[in-house]
Order: C-alpha cells, then sequence, then structure tokens
C-alpha cells in the first residue's frame, strides 16, 4: 500500500497554450450569446426557463450558461479566460484559441491541429464577428484550475 505524506488536494489543473489577445473590458454575455447563437435557440431557451424556473427565472443566468457552454463545446476551440484562476494575467481577460491543452494526469492534446497562418484568420475573424477590442495575438502558457 502507498502512503502519501505532505500536503494532498483534490483540485486539478490543467496547463494550456492559447493563442489569443487581452481584451479591454469583460465580454458582455448578452451580446456576445446574441451573436453567436441563432434567435430561435435563445428564444427556445427563454422559453423552456420561464417555465422551469417561473419567477426565479434569469436572464443573466441564461446568457452566462449559453456562453460556457460556447466555450465548454469544444467545438470552436476559443477560450475565454475572465480571472487568474482560469488562466488569465492579473486583472485582464484573453480571448483566444486553444492550441495545446493537457491536465495534471497526463491527458489532453499536445499539438495544433492547424497551422499558425489559419490559426490567426479564425481569431481576426472572431475579433471581429464578436466586436472584441482586444490587442495584438499574443500566445499565452499557464495553468488554471479545472
Amino acid at each position: 500500500m502507498k502512503t502519501r505524506s505532505g500536503f494532498v488536494s483534490n483540485s486539478s489543473t490543467s496547463s494550456f497554450v492559447v493563442l489569443g489577445f487581452t481584451l479591454d473590458k469583460p465580454l458582455d454575455d448578452e451580446q456576445f450569446v446574441l451573436t453567436a447563437y441563432p434567435k430561435e435557440e435563445i428564444d427556445a431557451a427563454i422559453t423552456r426557463g420561464k417555465e422551469r424556473k417561473g419567477d426565479k427565472f434569469s436572464m443573466d443566468r441564461l446568457y452566462s450558461n449559453f456562453r460556457e457552454d460556447y466555450f465548454n463545446s469544444g467545438e470552436h476551440n476559443f477560450v475565454y479566460m475572465d480571472d487568474e484562476e482560469n488562466g488569465a494575467p492579473k486583472d485582464k481577460c484573453v480571448f483566444g484559441i486553444s492550441v495545446a491543452s493537457w491536465t495534471d494526469d497526463g491527458g489532453g492534446e499536445y499539438e495544433a491541429t492547424e497551422d499558425l497562418e489559419k490559426l490567426l484568420v479564425k481569431l481576426a475573424d472572431a475579433k471581429k464577428k464578436f466586436n472584441l477590442n482586444g490587442g495584438v495575438p499574443k500566445i499565452f502558457v499557464g495553468t488554471r484550475m479545472s
């Protein structure tokens, strides 16, 4: 039997490489969701939410859930880091594309599947589509809670 001594934590971390840019201000959930999703999908979610939650239904929570689903789906490879625990620099938010990521147990992807030129075009298109005011693309490397 193995015995572990010293500090033991249940939290896990993941490391990442992101090609992205810092934002001048945090994402506006409502504006982001209205741009990212078809109106019919949002309207259907509003109807379902009101039926289930009644007076406790919150548009802010709905927009927040949509935003989280967008970034967590893995469908787009976009990431949004809005605090240090998420991997953002202190007092900054980062919007970008995941280039590589791995967990502390060794799982994950280690190579970008697209070349740098395509990633830069994809990032510029997203910046324009979502009307994001950010700086020049940079590479962000770090660790975040997962």
